[in-house]
C-alpha cells in the first residue's frame, strides 16, 4: 500500500500545531486549551504513526515481519518512555513548565525535521527509497 505523502505531512504538521497548543495551555495554565491541543494532535500522531508503520511494514519480508513489528514498537514505547523519564529528573530542578516546555520543543523540533525529509524527496520517488536513500 502506497502512503500517501500528503497526508502525511498534515499529519505532522497536525502533530506541531497540537503540541504548540498544548504548550500555550501549560504556559497559560488553562486546562481546556491543552485539550484543545491534544485534539488538534492525537489525528496528527495517528496519521504519522499508521503512515510509518505502512512504509516500513512492506520493506520486511513475510517471515520477518513480526520481529520487525516488534522492533517497531518497542522502539515507540522507548521514544515515548525515555524523554518522559528524562522530562521528570529535569522537573524539580527547572520547573514543571519548563520542563514541558523543553520536552514539546523536542517533539515539534524532530516533527518539523521529518517534514523537512519527506518534503525533500524528490518527485516521482516513492517514501520507501526516499527514506532508505537518507
Amino acid at each position: 500500500m502506497k502512503l500517501r505523502p500528503t497526508r502525511w505531512r498534515i499529519g505532522i504538521a497536525s502533530l506541531s500545531f497540537g503540541v504548540i497548543i498544548t504548550l500555550a495551555g501549560v504556559q497559560y495554565q488553562l486546562v481546556s486549551v491543552m485539550l484543545i491541543g491534544t485534539v488538534v494532535s492525537g489525528p496528527g500522531f495517528g496519521s504519522v504513526f499508521s503512515g510509518t508503520l505502512r512504509t516500513v511494514m512492506p520493506l520486511a519480508r513475510p517471515d520477518e515481519r513480526a520481529s520487525l513489528l516488534s522492533a517497531y514498537f518497542v522502539e515507540g514505547y522507548l521514544a515515548f518512555s525515555l524523554p518522559a523519564v528524562l522530562a521528570g529528573f529535569l522537573a524539580p530542578m527547572v520547573g514543571l513548565t519548563t520542563a514541558a516546555d523543553f520536552y514539546g520543543i523536542g517533539v515539534i523540533v524532530l516533527a518539523v525535521g521529518s517534514l523537512a525529509a519527506t518534503m525533500r524527496r524528490r518527485k516521482g520517488s516513492n517514501l520507501h527509497t526516499a527514506w532508505i536513500s537518507m
